[in-house]
């Protein structure tokens, strides 16, 4: 296509298109006529575009702000948690995945690994009679570690579909590294816990104890109850939440207390599928075809990141290292709680709230033990906790 320059352009067809009936001077009239207008169209164009490019670039910065703390929406964890098609078929157990007839093999030997490089091993799966897998779905953990060097990374584990399993480990730390993959659930066992995952069988009960005073009273509690009985409602509108119990005889609904969940019996099982899931066969460590891999710190190789850790950044996987027993994000600068001070500084002149299970009480029960002068002045073991700083009055509450 031949380039046109566009004044070339434009004079020809302004000259082309005007009127004769203002006479042999009117070509020229025209073009004065037609840079007045294109200068007037020419500002207004770069007003516009100028305008565009700032709501652009603003769009483009509001964008970027907004999927550093983007939440998923209801449908989207769901979709997350859902589970991958079957690829397997069961025969019997000799035909299952087994982890101490399976290997490990190092893709790509290179004569050095430097740190900041990328080691890749291969993941053979075959069955107890030694013969390889066709299919994938096993349920495989893979982690780098050096013991003396209280150093660990995870891998990111690839299903081919076809028995073999690639695994990438970022190489944090020099050292000898060690390579470890296990197999947690064969991909047969896998199918078994998909199967009942879909039962729709009760498997935790709740029940809440209402106190007023001394007297106190307990009913049964879920997110779905039979609505034929009189129930007390617990409604968050902003996210949509819902809980209920049935109402006690004689309490009100805001004297619920205490909250208790129990485990009702499993789905039954039958024989086949209590010995895919048998204790023996779950986490077993598949053995490596090579011995361990040294990394050496090499100029340039490595990258140490600047950027100060904050809620909702963009994690990768892995985010980062265990090294000398502490966690180091590989994307951003976290400051290190492992002295007293610098945890009482941080939390100097502030109420920290605490929501989460007995994990979340059990790393208060941590802190109150590592920070002198913190402790707990109220809560047990199924209600709240409040721990209250002798010096600064600061509050954790979970």
């Amino acid at each position: 296509m031949e380039f046109i320059k566009p004044k070339e352009k434009l004079g020809e067809s302004t000259t082309t298109n005007l009127p004769s009936a203002d006479g042999p001077h009117s070509g020229t009239r025209g073009c004065k006529y037609s840079r007045k207008n294109l200068i007037f169209i020419s500002v207004c164009a770069l007003s516009v575009f100028l305008y565009f490019s700032k709501a652009y670039k603003w769009t483009l910065i509001q964008e970027q702000f907004k999927t550093r703390h983007e939440e998923m929406t209801v449908d989207e964890v769901m979709f997350s948690l859902s589970w991958a098609s079957s690829t397997s078929k069961y025969t019997s157990f000799k035909n299952t995945s087994s982890a101490q007839h399976s290997v490990v093999w190092l893709e790509q030997r290179r004569a050095q690994y430097c740190v900041g490089d990328t080691l890749n091993v291969l993941v053979e799966m075959r069955n107890y009679a030694g013969q390889p897998k066709a299919n994938g779905g096993d349920f495989i953990v893979a982690r780098i570690h050096s013991p003396k060097l209280q150093a660990c990374a995870s891998g990111d584990v690839t299903d081919l579909l076809n028995g073999f399993y690639r695994v990438r480990f970022h190489l944090f730390w020099p050292g000898e590294i060690q390579v470890s993959v296990r197999l947690i659930h064969s991909s047969e066992a896998v199918d078994v816990l998909r199967r009942d995952w879909k039962k729709d069988y009760t498997k935790i009960s709740h029940r809440g104890t209402f106190k007023v005073g001394r007297k106190q009273e307990t009913t049964p509690c879920a997110l779905r109850l039979d609505s034929d009985r009189a129930l007390c409602e617990y409604r968050k509108k902003e996210d949509g939440e819902y809980y209920a119990c049935y109402r006690p005889q004689t309490l009100p609904c805001n004297s619920l207390a205490i909250m208790r969940a129990f485990s009702y019996k499993g789905p039954n099982l039958t024989k086949e599928d209590s010995q895919l899931l048998a204790k023996k066969n779950i986490g077993i460590e598949i053995k490596n075809s090579f011995k361990p891999v040294t990394v050496v710190g090499c100029t340039g190789a490595s990258h140490t990141p600047t950027e100060k850790c904050v809620a909702g950044m963009n994690s990768p996987f892995p985010g980062g290292h265990f090294y000398s027993n502490r966690w180091l994000p590989s994307f951003c600068q976290a400051e290190p709680f492992s002295s007293e001070v610098a945890i009482t500084r941080c939390l100097k002149g502030k109420i920290l709230y605490i929501l989460g299970d007995s994990t979340a009480r059990q790393w208060l029960e941590y802190l109150t033990r590592k920070v002198k002068g913190l402790r707990i002045v109220s809560g047990s073991r199924f209600q709240s906790y409040l721990a209250v700083h002798a010096v600064t009055t600061s509050r954790s509450g979970g």
